[in-house]
C-alpha cells in the first residue's frame, strides 16, 4: 500500500481510520471514499472537506489511550520502553492513532520518538541486553527490587537498608494475607517504594549536584513510611538514578530510524 492516503488525511485520525476500513486497498480516489463515509453514516452534508468529516466521525468513534510496556530493563534501577497511542474502535474495527515509543529512566520519561518499529525496538532490546550484560522483563522479588534502589544511591548501612525496606513492603500487606499472597504484595509495594525513591533521587539529582544533604534508602523510608501508610502524598518526593550508561541507552534509541505510523485494521467494512 502506497502512502498517499497517509500524506492526505495525515492529522485526521477518524477520516484515516474509516478510510482504511472502507478502502483497505485503497483502489478508490480520496473524493469517492469520503462520499462513500458521508452516505454509510447519513451526514446531511454535501461538505467533503476532509476536516468536516473528520469532525463529524469523531462521535461515532470509541477513544482510549493505550500504554504497553515493551520491555523492563533491570539496570541500576530500570530502563523502559513502552509504546503508547490511541486506540480508535467501531464495532469489530480497531485503528491506531497517535503513536509513540517512550524510553523511561527510574521513573521518569526521557526521550519520546513518534511512531513506533517493533523489528527495531526488538533490536534495541537485544542491544542494550547484551551491552548491559542483564535481561529484561524477568519477575523480581521485592529484595532484587531492593538492589536495584540501593545500586541507585549506595548510602549508609546496606543490611540496615534492606531491613527498612522490607519492613515497609510488610507494613502495606495485610495481616490475613496467605504467605504467597504477603509475597506478591511486597514485589507489588517493592516497586511503589522505588517509584517513589526514583522522584526523590531525581529532585536531588537536578537541585543537589554534589548529593551532600541527600537521604540514604533506610533514612529515606524511614521519614516516609508513615505518610504513606496514611496515604498522605505530600513530601518532596553523585546519584545512579541516570548514568552514563542510561544516557547512551537512551541515544542509542533516538538513534533508530523514525518509523511511519500504520493503522491496524482487523475486518472489512461492515
Amino acid at each position: 500500500m502506497n502512502n498517499t492516503r497517509s500524506i492526505s488525511f495525515k492529522n485526521l485520525p477518524f477520516l484515516h481510520f474509516f478510510a482504511n476500513i472502507v478502502d483497505p486497498d485503497e483502489k478508490h480516489d480520496n473524493d469517492i471514499v469520503c462520499k462513500a463515509i458521508i452516505e454509510k453514516f447519513d451526514f446531511n452534508t454535501e461538505n467533503t472537506n476532509f476536516h468536516t468529516i473528520n469532525g463529524l466521525l469523531s462521535k461515532h468513534v470509541t477513544v482510549e489511550k493505550v500504554r504497553t510496556i515493551i520491555f523492563e530493563l533491570p539496570f541500576i534501577g530500570f530502563i523502559k520502553v513502552y509504546k503508547e497511542y490511541k486506540k480508535l474502535t467501531y464495532k469489530d474495527h480497531v485503528g491506531e492513532c497517535d503513536v509513540y515509543s517512550i524510553i523511561e529512566v527510574n521513573s521518569k520519561e526521557i526521550e519520546v520518538i513518534k511512531g513506533y518499529n517493533e523489528e527495531k525496538i526488538l533490536q534495541f532490546k537485544d542491544y542494550i541486553e547484551t551491552l548491559y550484560s542483564s535481561e529484561s522483563n524477568k519477575n523480581l522479588s521485592w529484595s532484587d527490587v531492593f538492589e536495584l534502589c540501593w545500586s541507585m544511591f549506595p548510602k549508609g548501612n546496606k543490611i540496615e537498608a534492606m531491613k527498612e525496606f522490607s519492613n515497609a513492603c510488610e507494613c502495606f500487606t495485610r495481616k490475613d494475607d496467605t504467605e504467597l499472597e504477603a509475597y506478591e504484595k511486597y514485589s507489588i509495594y517493592a516497586k511503589w517504594i522505588k517509584s517513589k525513591w526514583d522522584a526523590y533521587l531525581w529532585e536531588k539529582h537536578e537541585t543537589d549536584q554534589k548529593h551532600e544533604y541527600c537521604l540514604g534508602l533506610k533514612e529515606f523510608i524511614t521519614r516516609n513510611l508513615n505518610s504513606w501508610l496514611e496515604k498522605e502524598e505530600n513530601q518532596i518526593v553523585r546519584i545512579n538514578v541516570y548514568t552514563d550508561e542510561h544516557e547512551f541507552a537512551v541515544i542509542s534509541f533516538i538513534n533508530m530510524q523514525e518509523p511511519s505510523v500504520k493503522y491496524a485494521i482487523r475486518n472489512i467494512w461492515d
